[in-house]
């Protein structure tokens, strides 16, 4: 019983003779599997490829932070005076606020029909809706990241970086307005424009289904392998024939 037990018994050497043994079989398998799942993704999603642009703000403070008199409403909701006091977190959140706006969006869009660039399709709608897969804003910091995302790459760089020079623009002469201009280029300016991508990009979860599917090539490899393995070892025995 014990000689049984140690007969039968699988080594770490026997499972890598194992794989050394099938390594073509396990190899052949999962390319195909690999290339079959990776065209079926790529043929499925061929409408839904897309460019992502990001432009980035930066908003500072200084050592007597800025103070800001209350004008007329900003983004038609409420006063300067309500949203927009001197303390810097709250200057850096409304930028983020203005960068999502309508107000800002509008002016690049209609920038965009000037210049004939062709967006009939695209409404502020489309950009400032809270679940929009077009145009995200975040605060890291200092920085005020706006990024856009768009079926053609010379729009998703027109987009990131006007609206970035809109809100740039906005700033200085609308909250800003009583400082001087050296001052007004210390408390908000350009960061950095896009850089314009070369391919489309894919999407996490694209990525993440091609990694699975050459995992289960892999699977699929090492089952035909065992029964492989299998056939092989009943054929011996005799059973089989």
């Amino acid at each position: 019983m014990q000689n049984s037990y140690y007969e039968d018994e699988i080594s770490l050497l026997d499972i890598v003779k194992f794989f050394i043994r099938h390594s073509r079989l396990i190899a052949i398998a999962t390319l195909i599997c690999g290339v079959v799942g990776v065209a079926v993704i790529l043929l499925l999603s061929s409408k839904e490829k897309s460019f992502t642009a990001e432009s980035a703000i930066i908003v500072l403070g200084t050592k007597s932070d800025v103070s800001v008199e209350p004008k007329s409403s900003l983004l038609g909701i409420k006063e300067i005076a309500d949203i927009y006091p001197p303390r810097l977190e709250d200057r850096k959140r409304t930028i983020v606020e203005l960068a999502k706006s309508p107000l800002i969006v509008s002016k690049v869009i209609n920038k965009a029909y000037e210049l004939k660039l062709y967006t009939n399709e695209l409404s502020v709608d489309d950009f400032v809706a809270p679940n929009s897969k077009i145009l995200e804003v975040k605060q890291v910091g200092e920085i005020i990241k706006i990024k856009t995302k768009l079926y053609d790459r010379g729009l998703a760089k027109f987009f990131a970086d006007e609206i970035a020079k809109a809100v740039v623009k906005y700033a200085k002469e609308e909250l800003y307005i009583d400082l001087p201009e050296q001052q007004k280029d210390k408390l908000i300016k350009i960061a950095y424009l896009s850089i314009l991508p070369d391919k489309p990009e894919i999407g996490r979860r694209k990525k993440l289904s091609i990694a699975i599917i050459f995992f289960v090539g892999i699977f699929i490899g090492i089952f035909a392998a065992m029964l492989k393995d299998v056939y092989l070892r009943i054929r011996q025995e005799g059973i089989i024939k």
